[in-house]
């Protein structure tokens, strides 16, 4: 995603411009998962397996990045992360 570095090169925290692209994907993300099941297009118990691997796996992902960025203080690797998204 572009704006990960704009807002890093206007001056935004790393992490916070990390945090708003996370924020941005998951209000899209939303928005077609609500649609997919109100067409029916995914079975409700498939939407709850995935949902439970992905925000499980997310957090564990997040906190295992997290202590490696304050680890070695290189807050700017949100940036390279995410805009490999």
């Amino acid at each position: 995603m572009i704006i990960t570095p704009t807002l890093v090169s206007l001056g935004v925290h790393p992490a916070a411009s990390g945090s708003t692209l996370a924020v941005i994907i998951v209000v899209v993300s939303a928005t077609a998962v609500i649609m997919a099941l109100m067409t029916e297009v995914i079975a409700f118990v498939n939407f709850v397996f995935f949902f439970l691997m992905t925000f499980f796996g997310g957090l564990i992902f997040t906190y295992l990045l997290m202590r490696l960025i304050n680890h070695y203080k290189v807050s700017s690797m949100m940036v390279f992360i995410t805009a490999g998204l």
